[in-house]
């Protein structure tokens, strides 16, 4: 399969978009037969004029997640011909994610950055499998959403959530690209001060504190390495991630950020991700006049009380075939909207 796809011409941006991910090896495999919707050149020119920022980045290692899942979204297995797919039929794709099949004068499927993904070339055969090329690029559920719309969807974010909308951060979080947003489950603000955090007085403690949640570049738990790492957030200060082996089951890994567990991982968005965590994070107090020392990340002054601490939690990573991420949903501010993080 992988010598089809670097072989022919007009899969080119394919089979560069293959080798970015790191998945061209996957196609060498021949333990497994694979179906592989191969989209054209075309079709990711159609995917650059529908979403230009995001593919400006695409192929950018900070957002190998959303690439990894696009990719993800064209191969299933086993191997099966055109003649054997049936109009109505839905095909589970190794992002766990489901693919329509359109039959009518030709072969389609949805969902597609166009609406449909046609078969130009059907039954190309492989000795691992068979590839059919289409025409358009089959589209993730998350290319309907962003941080904010995930944050408004998730039923344990609704605190978060409110405080977003009383800061005015809802639009930015909407539409600025290349985000990781932290996000604080609902326990983590018990005992928090709503009224007082959203009154003139209490505004400017708030926003500062959720910009501390921020990081101004996506970051999936991939890129994430075992130790100790700063990153600069959107408020200023620096946080700590922290990253290793659980103690009690090896297996495992422990993912932090300062004294919050990080306990659910890749919630992908058209505008960056989210990582779901269990403790409200505090920036860092600045130094007393006279002494240069600055205060410890995540201690800062008096915010809403949070709860969580403890023992670190395992954070959800490897989750699902490979790499993926999926959500579905009604979109933004709709309390109703579901979504299902399926992370690496």
């Amino acid at each position: 399969m992988a010598d089809i796809v670097t072989s022919t011409e007009d899969l080119s941006v394919l089979a560069a978009a293959l080798k970015a991910a790191g998945l061209l090896e996957f196609f060498y495999d021949y333990s497994f037969e694979y179906t592989v919707l191969a989209p054209v050149n075309s079709a990711f020119d159609k995917l650059a004029e529908a979403h230009p920022e995001l593919f400006a980045v695409l192929f950018d290692k900070y957002w190998i997640l959303h690439l990894v899942d696009i990719l993800t979204m064209h191969v299933t297995e086993p191997a099966v011909l055109a003649a054997d797919l049936s109009d109505g039929q839905e095909i589970e794709m190794f992002n766990l994610e489901l693919v329509t099949v359109d039959i009518g004068e030709k072969v389609c499927f949805s969902p597609s950055v166009t609406g449909s993904s046609c078969v130009l070339l059907a039954d190309v055969m492989a000795k691992n499998g068979v590839a059919h090329v289409v025409d358009d690029v089959i589209m993730p559920f998350w290319f309907e959403f962003s941080i904010a719309d995930i944050v408004a969807g998730l039923p344990e974010l609704s605190t978060l959530f409110s405080l977003v909308e009383c800061a005015g951060l809802t639009e930015a979080l909407d539409t600025t690209m290349g985000l990781t947003l932290f996000a604080p489950t609902n326990d983590a603000f018990v005992g928090a001060n709503a009224t007082f955090l959203c009154s003139e007085q209490g505004l400017p403690t708030l926003i500062d504190v959720l910009t501390y949640h921020v990081l101004p570049m996506p970051l999936p738990s991939v890129l994430v390495e075992e130790g100790k790492e700063d990153y600069k957030t959107l408020q200023g200060s620096e946080a700590t991630i922290t990253f290793y082996p659980d103690e009690k089951y090896p297996e495992k890994t422990v993912l932090m950020i300062n004294d919050a567990n990080i306990i659910d991982v890749d919630y992908g968005a058209r505008n960056g991700v989210v990582h779901v965590i269990d403790t409200i994070l505090f920036p860092p107090a600045p130094p007393a006049k006279g002494k240069g020392a600055p205060a410890s990340k995540g201690k800062g002054a008096p915010a809403p009380a949070s709860k969580g601490k403890g023992a670190p939690a395992p954070a959800s990573k490897g989750k699902g075939k490979g790499y993926s991420m999926s959500y579905k949903g009604k979109g933004k501010g709709s309390s109703s909207s579901s979504y299902k993080g399926k992370g690496y």
